[in-house]
């Protein structure tokens, strides 16, 4: 589950924000179920395992790929994912 959590989940989202040009409306459901499963795991993953350390690790990972972005109109040439939380 953590594989498809990390890999799957998180590309259909960059996937569909770059590629596709989904706004970020439509991608919320597939962020809140990739933070969910992790939150889960946690919960029954003993913190005394290699596993949970795999697990902070991914969101480590996950978080130091920086703001989701892709070209954009615009004077900055950029478009930054931002919700109402924070930047994705």
């Amino acid at each position: 589950m953590r594989g498809t959590a990390r890999f799957n989940r998180t590309w259909i989202v960059t996937s569909r924000y770059c590629q596709v040009g989904d706004g970020v409306d439509s991608l919320e459901l597939y962020v809140r179920h990739i933070w969910y499963m992790y939150y889960q795991l946690g919960l029954y993953t003993s913190h005394e395992t290699p596993e949970h350390d795999r697990l902070v690790l991914d969101i480590l990972r996950i978080q130091g790929k920086g703001p989701l972005t892709r070209p954009g109109k615009g004077v900055y040439g950029i478009d930054i994912a931002r919700m109402t939380e924070g930047t994705l």
